[in-house]
């Protein structure tokens, strides 16, 4: 029951964080369009990386013994996932939580993607994961997203002189 409980809880965080900035941004940015908005918003490390967890824990916990379940439910691809939140949560904690100060809505969601699903995600892996399986070498693969992430940034903002995050 607690595994179910934790997926239900970020699932239903990383969706309604993910919603409300999502929704925030097309209106509060609307004069950029759907279509950029929704490119900007995608562009995001903290969005895809909830995006990433909100799908894990909505497919372990309706689909846990599907071909997509069971490969999300081994203990090298949660820690993976939790590598990429906690980056997330990390990098805004010390480097960008002083940018800018949300409030009303962007405040929830902010909170959701930064703190509360990092946190949650960091629970359930402590608690629910089984230890013993990991090995050194998957560490390596585990970074091929953050660094495939930081190589499409660069290139991008290169091109277009919108970079996601001002370091």
């Amino acid at each position: 029951m607690p595994a179910l409980l934790f997926r239900f809880l970020v699932a239903l965080a990383a969706w309604t964080g993910l919603g409300v900035q999502y929704f925030g941004r097309l209106h509060f940015a609307s004069q950029l369009g759907f279509v950029r908005n929704t490119v900007l918003f995608l562009g995001d490390f903290t969005v895809l990386s909830n995006l990433l967890i909100g799908l894990e824990a909505l497919v372990t916990l309706l689909l846990p013994r599907s071909p997509a379940g069971r490969f999300l439910l081994r203990p090298s691809v949660r820690a993976a996932l939790l590598l990429y939140i906690a980056i997330t949560g990390i990098v805004n904690f010390v480097l960008l939580r002083g940018l800018w100060t949300p409030r009303g809505w962007a405040l929830v969601g902010d909170t959701l993607l930064h703190y509360v699903v990092p946190l949650l995600f960091a629970l359930d892996w402590l608690l629910l994961v089984p230890k013993g399986s990991l090995r050194w070498r998957d560490a390596l693969l585990w970074l091929a997203f953050p660094l495939a992430y930081t190589v499409y940034a660069l290139a991008s903002g290169a091109i277009t002189g919108f970079y996601p995050y001002p370091f």
